[in-house]
């Protein structure tokens, strides 16, 4: 099936996020602060070793670079066509309208 790792992660991501917003008051906020700079830790490594496997190859016992222009140039694009299209302030109106549907009012719990 096509991307069923994507739809697999958006639900998981999903259910996480349902499940924190009824069950998170049960954990203190140093628990709560443990596992969110955990998880971005975790989310931090694993986006920097995909990038890598990309860049990255061993011929012959050495460590040689490839693509690193591509990643450069790809920055750069995004950046741009993040910029031009204001999608900061999209997802930061996204991100009211959920507080609002949600009734979560608290800036830090969301």
């Amino acid at each position: 099936m096509f991307a069923l790792g994507t739809i697999i992660n958006t639900i998981a991501i999903a259910l996480a996020g349902v499940l924190g917003s009824w069950f998170g008051h049960l954990l203190k906020e140093r628990h709560q602060s443990g596992l969110t700079v955990a998880s971005g830790l975790a989310v931090l490594f694993l986006g920097i070793s995909g990038s890598l496997e990309g860049l990255l190859t061993v011929v012959d016992g050495q460590l040689k670079s490839q693509n690193s222009m591509l990643l450069v140039l790809s920055l750069a694009l995004g950046t741009l066509i993040g910029e031009v299209l204001h999608i900061e302030g999209w997802f930061e109106r996204l991100g009211v309208w959920l507080r609002e549907k949600s009734g979560v009012n608290s800036q830090s719990k969301f």
